[in-house]
């Protein structure tokens, strides 16, 4: 499918990505390493080649973790040679310790489970890039509740004089910018236009409660949001989990942050929905018509579509007329009516109309960034902007 020649209606990106919005146990993952994993693979699947009917049913899962173990080794391993390679060539004597320091890290966690703060922040940098590598888009990655699995190495590091509060900071910032910076490297000039200015929802949530119901708070839930309040990159979302005994304090400093409170982790839901893409432009497109060709008589029909056929060329005076019709987002009944008007007929045809299982589809209107690339492949349309749709969410 060549993106560039498309008209959009319809995508599907399923096969862009191996499911949607979950969270990684990072918890574990950091307690025990890789190589525990792979082992932990290579025994369930010997166990498995027992029996012919299980090998069949469940080898070829083994198998592949396994090789994900094994080449999540092979990552860690190349950047601890990469980052030895360019600490021999910095002139400064702090930089090159700093560099050789993280070498060590990437060395250690590439098998190991982490060991103290920086470590865990490098093995959970590690497992969100890697995964990268298969989810390339549509979907939240989770970085779970960070201040409840990097809190037992942050007390320790801290009570043994190993690191400071200040540089724990800073290292969060480190990784709020490297997961900033994720960019996807596609091969051909048609999918490089499809995840044109695309997002890559990363979520940190923090706060709420402990699994025995007792107030999850605690200094890292503070350092968290002080990292994120004076470092405010694109990425990762914060989440702040809220309780009836969540401490004013707490409540006071996301308020201070200008923090999203929500009280569950992000990713955690399984969906099912029919989503717009060019939602506000179908709206904006109705109104101006309505407005400058029935209510106005200002432009009429044919003289629309001439316009639209020629993308505006020509017709620029048409154009400006359409552009400064009412536009939707803007508190304007005579747009958000029509939106309205959309969205109720919408959600009746998904009553009357479930899955194939039965589920019901609920509508969303979360079209990220894909009004960029999806716009520009796409003809002049009514509401007057051209080549891109306008953000669907406003």
């Amino acid at each position: 499918n060549n993106f560039s020649k498309q008209q959009y209606v319809l995508s599907q990106s399923t096969t862009a990505r191996s499911s949607s919005n979950f969270n990684y146990d990072l918890e574990t993952i950091l307690k025990r390493g890789m190589k525990s994993s792979q082992d932990e693979a290579e025994a369930r699947l010997a166990e498995v080649k027992a029996h012919p009917k299980d090998y069949v049913k469940y080898g070829a899962f083994w198998e592949a973790a396994i090789l994900c173990c094994q080449a999540f080794t092979i990552y860690a391993h190349r950047y601890a040679m990469e980052t030895r390679r360019v600490a021999e060539t910095v002139q400064s004597q702090t930089r090159r310790a700093e560099l050789l320091e993280i070498a060590d890290n990437c060395e250690w966690v590439a098998t190991n489970p982490a060991r103290d703060f920086r470590s865990a922040l490098q093995l959970q940098w590690f497992v969100m890039a890697f995964v990268r590598l298969e989810q390339m888009n549509g979907a939240s990655l989770g970085n779970a509740s960070m201040d409840q699995h990097l809190l037992p190495y942050y007390q320790q590091d801290i009570a043994s004089g190993k690191l400071t509060r200040a540089q724990a900071k800073e290292l969060l910032e480190c990784y709020w910018l490297n997961l900033s910076q994720i960019t996807l490297v596609l091969t051909s000039e048609s999918s490089s236009k499809l995840f044109e200015a695309y997002a890559h929802f990363e979520t940190v949530t923090i706060g709420g409660q402990t699994k025995d119901g007792a107030d999850a708070t605690n200094e890292l839930s503070y350092l968290i949001l002080e990292s994120k309040q004076g470092f405010p990159t694109t990425y990762p979302d914060l989440a702040v989990r809220v309780h009836a005994g969540s401490p004013k304090k707490f409540l006071r400093a996301c308020r201070d942050a200008s923090t999203d409170i929500n009280d569950y982790v992000p990713n955690s839901i399984r969906e099912a929905f029919v989503g717009h893409i060019g939602y506000a432009t179908m709206i904006d497109s109705i109104a101006a018509v309505k407005k400058v060709v029935y209510d106005d008589k200002s432009v009429t029909m044919d003289e629309l579509i001439k316009a639209l056929d020629a993308n505006f060329e020509g017709y620029e005076v048409v154009q400006q007329l359409l552009i400064n019709a009412p536009k939707y987002g803007n508190n304007d009944p005579y747009a958000d009516n029509i939106g309205k008007q959309i969205d109720h007929f919408v959600c009746e045809y998904l009553a009357q109309n479930p899955g194939v299982h039965g589920e019901s589809f609920s509508m969303r209107v979360v079209p990220v960034t894909f009004h960029i690339p999806s716009g520009k492949v796409t003809g002049a349309t009514p509401s007057g902007w051209y080549p891109l749709f306008a953000p669907g969410v406003t």
